[in-house]
């Protein structure tokens, strides 16, 4: 099994990372794959699994990754799954990281940074979050996404019922956004 987890932390605002963190970011984030690897995996007949958590614009790119890549390597027998992490004590909110100099969202940093924390708070542990996904990624037929997580289910079934427009309703006031900033 090959596993890519972006493992980079930006617990920023979109608009915030100047363009050398924004390129740092997306550099983490691309998977890294080179032909010797891809062979690898598809003489073992292997599964590739990109975890992400839905969030930013990376991680929505690393999503739609492997989609395309299913079907490009199904033909050499490897499977491809999508690992969408919800709550895991990880550690990352711990290492806070404050708003940039200027950043436009100073005023609701703190609220922003208690807001992660009480998701990471929250979470399943790294070790119990890595044997529930593990088991189900490495299964003869792994499903395409895989949710795990304090709370994927949430996400899941919003997801399923198509009704996302409840984010911004929900998400907008835990992290202070609900009120004009300017």
């Amino acid at each position: 099994m090959l596993y890519h987890n972006s493992g980079h932390r930006n617990l920023a605002m979109a608009i915030d990372p100047d363009a050398h963190r924004a390129a740092s970011i997306a550099a983490h984030d691309a998977p890294p794959f080179e032909p010797t690897v891809t062979a690898v995996t598809a003489a073992a007949r292997g599964t590739i699994a990109f975890s992400g958590s839905g969030c930013g614009a990376t991680k929505a790119a690393l999503e739609v990754h492997p989609r395309t890549l299913r079907i490009e390597v199904e033909p050499l027998g490897v499977r491809v799954a999508y690992v969408m992490a919800a709550g895991v004590r990880a550690g990352m909110a711990a290492r806070r990281r404050d708003a940039p100099q200027g950043s436009l969202y100073k005023a609701v940093g703190g609220k922003i940074s208690e807001a992660w924390e009480d998701r990471e708070e929250n979470g399943v542990s790294p070790a119990e979050y890595s044997a529930l996904v593990v088991e189900r990624v490495s299964k003869p037929n792994p499903p395409e996404v895989v949710w795990q997580g304090c709370g994927w289910w949430k996400v899941w079934l919003v997801e399923l019922l198509n009704l996302q427009w409840l984010y911004p309703r929900v998400l907008a006031p835990q992290f202070g956004l609900d009120k004009a900033l300017l």
